[in-house]
C-alpha cells in the first residue's frame, strides 16, 4: 500500500528544531541542478542519499516500508501526487509532456521556452505535412487534462447548442471543452472541513480552445 501524504519531519538542530518537506527537498535538489530533468523516481533516490535522517525517521513511522526500495517507491509516489502543489508553490518547477514525467527547474519564462522550440522545431514543407483534424485533437487532450493536470473535461458541440442568431450562429460561443478542476484532491480533512464551514472554493473551472497544427514525419 502506497500512501500519498507528504510527511513534514523535525530534525534537533540545537535550540531550534528544523522543520522540513518533502516538497522543499525536492525543490532545493532541483534548483541545484538547473535545466537538468529527473524522473520522480530519480529525484526520490537523491532524497534518500541526501536527507538520510528524514529518510530514516520516515522509515521508523511507518509500518509497510521495510526496505531501502520501498522508501525510494513511497517518495516517488508522493512527489507525483503532490506535484500539483509544488508547482503553484514552486513556478519554477517544470514537468515534460511524455512518460514518465520529468521534472526540472529553470528560471525561464514560458514564453522563452516557447520560442526555444520553436527554433528547435522542424520546418516542415506543405506536401509532406500531416494536418490532424480538431475533432481528432479532442480525446488526446482530454486524456492529457486528465492525467496530467487533473481536470476533468466534457466536449461542448455547438451544433446541438441552441441558436437563435441563424447559421453558423454559435461557431465562436462556446469553447471547444470545459473542465473542472478539483483543488483539495490533496488536502487535509481538516482543511477540508474549515473550507466547507466558510464555504470557500473547492474546485477551478477551466474552458480550451483548440486549434490545428502540421506535424512533420520523422
Amino acid at each position: 500500500m502506497i500512501l500519498f501524504r507528504e510527511s513534514v519531519i523535525f530534525f534537533d538542530a540545537g535550540p531550534m528544531m528544523k522543520k522540513i518537506s518533502l516538497g522543499s527537498m525536492v525543490f532545493d535538489l532541483l534548483k541545484d541542478q538547473p535545466e537538468k530533468q529527473l524522473t520522480a523516481r530519480q529525484i526520490a533516490k537523491q532524497v534518500f542519499a541526501v536527507y538520510p535522517a528524514y529518510c530514516m525517521a520516515k522509515r521508523e513511522a511507518s509500518t509497510h516500508l521495510e526496505t531501502e526500495n520501498d522508501v525510494i517507491t513511497q517518495l516517488a509516489a508522493e512527489i507525483g501526487a503532490h506535484r500539483p502543489a509544488l508547482q503553484i508553490k514552486h513556478p519554477q518547477i517544470k514537468t515534460t509532456a511524455g512518460r514518465p514525467k520529468k521534472y526540472y527547474y529553470t528560471e525561464k519564462t514560458e514564453e522563452t521556452e516557447i520560442e526555444a522550440a520553436e527554433e528547435q522545431s522542424v520546418v516542415c514543407n506543405g506536401e509532406s505535412a500531416e494536418l490532424l483534424s480538431e475533432q481528432a485533437l479532442y480525446p488526446l487532450l482530454t486524456n492529457y487534462l486528465r492525467n496530467e493536470l487533473n481536470v476533468f473535461s466534457l466536449r461542448i458541440d455547438e451544433k446541438k447548442s441552441s441558436n437563435k442568431k441563424g447559421k453558423n450562429g454559435n461557431k465562436w460561443l462556446h469553447p471547444d471543452l470545459v473542465g473542472l478542476e478539483d483543488i483539495g484532491a490533496h488536502w487535509e480533512h481538516t482543511v477540508k472541513e474549515c473550507i466547507a464551514y466558510y464555504g470557500d472554493k473547492r474546485t477551478r473551472l477551466w474552458s480550451f480552445e483548440v486549434k490545428k497544427q502540421s506535424i512533420c514525419p520523422m
